[in-house]
């Protein structure tokens, strides 16, 4: 039996799931950083003077990534090495220690021990993250990581939106008596502690893992590591980079405003709670639509809309109601980028280094805010660009990331409209569905090909291909349907090519879909049956057999009028059990009348 801590019990009831604290937990977290960082900037430019306020928020800024860079990756091996749940914990402690060194430096009003003390809790939140998202895959469903990243990303910008907001109003509220401010920020620190508390317990993935200090040395392992899985490595870019544009728009909102806008420099920053706004806005959208799976390619789709955001908004800068917009839109379709991209380096990340991934994407995501204020000086002092001109960049460049991204991930930027149509017009119901793991190689068998068993086969199975024997290459015609729809050609005239082809598609550690019967199979039954044998023979990795059934649909006495009393239409998916053993084409067809029988509800 699982036992609480007794403090757990005195101060709390558990009655919530284990996401549901941490996700309090990290908002918590959140929240006190964004207050404690304004608050050591507000402090410190009532002691030094306004004058010195540039060098103050430099400083500040720099003291607080630098942990992240120093830190990120020892704290995702002390992810693996460790229980998560443990690391998130003592964390938390060390959090309340560093708000209780803030409260001395406020009280004292010493500019040394306020940059200390916020060195101090960004050494505390650089622990807590690689954590905090390791953690995910261990205390919810893996058909509910998408939704899980969605809602931690919304609550993670309305702490932001909350916390700056709160800076400035307990600094003008306390008569800048900053003592106070912080010891607020102390009774956040010891409700998230608390509350983590309520997580559920986490095992050690990777107990003999050695933690190391050269962190440079880690990332570029991390990174190599990263590359032997497919797409993970590209991913962990992608994230880095869409913290760059994030940070960037965040350090450019007020040249932008003061130049383009002709607003004050306080004005200016309340624009960037449209952004943080459309940031949530766009995660819960991804939580909502997401479903069951982790649909990487709504971040392609965000991440093409979002450069068009950007070249808008510094081609039309003259008007603050179609910047606040732009910037609305950079924000919701941002948070369409980046949350199936943190739940598919989640999901995608294996067990036992999962922690040490995260890490290393968060030492680039960290990296990327450096170079995002040094690629601002460089706009403004050497190219001599103003504010909307580098938006401008910033969004052509986006645009050529996200062509990349499509040519990479060609069959990802597809799927979303296939998912889409499917879950507009179709209701499946799945009977006896067998698990599969993320990187297994599994054979998916189905009777005939047709656009139903396509769609229906995409949706089921995020990562698929499909298995087409042919006697030479597609002509360059054919060749775009085949790498959207991620067609495996496999070359039947040499034994040697079907067998490289064939070990090639099997290496790519995915479902790999094999119909039995072509549209012509009157007049190829012999060659397709011998193709299929050999496929058998020579895989060596189990089969599913799945049987597709589209209901009749009762026709309306309305005719089109009543089109949306018939939809969805219903599809049955029926299962066998996952086969282990070598099988031959008549046997296979054997299993198709054992599972055929449709569902019945």
């Amino acid at each position: 039996m699982n036992q609480q801590p007794l403090i757990a019990k005195i101060f709390l009831w558990k009655r919530f799931s284990s996401f549901t604290y941490l996700n309090i937990t990290q908002f918590l977290v959140t929240l006190n950083d964004a207050i404690y960082r304004f608050l050591v900037a507000f402090s410190l430019i009532t002691l030094l003077g306004t004058a010195k306020s540039s060098n103050i928020m430099f400083i500040s800024g720099l003291l607080f990534v630098a942990p992240f860079l120093i830190f990120s990756m020892p704290a995702g091996e002390l992810a693996d090495k460790c229980s998560k749940k443990k690391v998130i914990v003592y964390s938390l402690g060390l959090e309340i220690l560093g708000m209780i060194y803030g409260i001395y430096a406020m009280y004292i009003g010493s500019e040394f021990n306020a940059y200390a003390s916020l060195f101090f809790v960004a050494v505390q939140a650089s622990i807590f993250v690689p954590s905090k998202y390791a953690i995910l895959p261990e205390i919810v469903k893996r058909d509910q990581l998408s939704q899980a990243n969605g809602y931690m990303t919304l609550a993670t910008y309305v702490a932001i939106i909350l916390g700056t907001f709160l800076a400035s109003f307990f600094t003008q509220i306390t008569g800048e008596n900053y003592t106070i401010v912080a010891v607020f920020c102390l009774i956040l620190s010891t409700i998230g502690f608390f509350t983590s508390l309520q997580i559920g317990a986490t095992e050690a993935k990777n107990p003999a893992k050695k933690i190391k200090v050269l962190f440079l040395v880690e990332v570029y392992k991390s990174l190599k590591l990263a590359k032997k899985y497919p797409h993970l490595l590209l991913t962990l870019l992608i994230g880095a980079y869409f913290v760059f544009t994030a940070s960037f728009t965040q350090l450019n909102i007020i040249p932008f405003g003061i130049q383009s806008l002709k607003i004050t420099d306080v004005q200016s920053g309340y624009i960037l709670l449209a952004a943080a706004l459309g940031v949530g806005l766009g995660s819960l959208v991804v939580a909502l639509v997401s479903g069951k799976n982790v649909e990487l390619g709504i971040s392609i789709w965000g991440a093409v809309i979002t450069s068009f955001s950007y070249i808008l908004l510094g081609m039309f800068s003259s008007s603050i109601i179609f910047a606040v917009l732009m910037v609305l839109s950079l924000g919701f379709h941002g948070g369409l980028f980046i949350v199936p991209v943190d739940a598919y380096i989640q999901l995608a990340s294996p067990d036992q280094d999962r922690g040490e991934i995260v890490a290393a994407g968060s030492f680039l995501g960290f990296l990327g805010v450096l170079l995002a204020a040094l690629s601002l000086g460089f706009f403004s002092n050497v190219l001599k660009i103003s504010a909307a001109g580098g938006y401008l960049v910033v969004g052509l460049l986006s645009l050529v990331v996200s062509i990349i991204t499509i040519f990479f991930l060609p069959e990802y930027f597809s799927r979303v409209l296939a998912v889409t149509f499917f879950k507009a017009f179709f209701h499946i119901n799945l009977n006896n569905q067998p698990k599969t793991d993320f990187y297994e190689s599994v054979a998916i068998i189905c009777k005939k090909p047709s656009t139903i068993n396509i769609l229906t086969l995409v949706y089921l199975y995020p990562r698929i291909a499909f298995i087409r024997f042919v006697e030479k290459k597609p002509s360059l015609f054919l060749k775009p349907i085949h790498v959207l729809l991620h067609i495996i050609s496999i070359p039947t005239s040499s034994e040697t090519e079907f067998t490289e082809a064939l070990n090639k598609a099997i290496s790519k550690k995915m479902p790999l879909c094999l119909f039995l019967e072509k549209k012509d199979a009157l007049k190829k039954e012999d060659s397709n049956k011998k193709f299929i044998e050999k496929f058998f023979s020579s895989s060596k990795i189990s089969s599913i057999f799945l049987h597709i059934n589209k209901r009749q649909q009762k026709t309306h006495p309305k005719g089109h009028f009543g089109l949306f009393k018939i939809l969805p239409k219903e599809i049955d998916a029926n299962f066998s059990e996952k086969k282990e053993e070598t099988l031959s084409y008549s046997k296979a067809v054997d299993f198709f009348e054992q599972i055929k029988t449709p569902l019945h509800t």
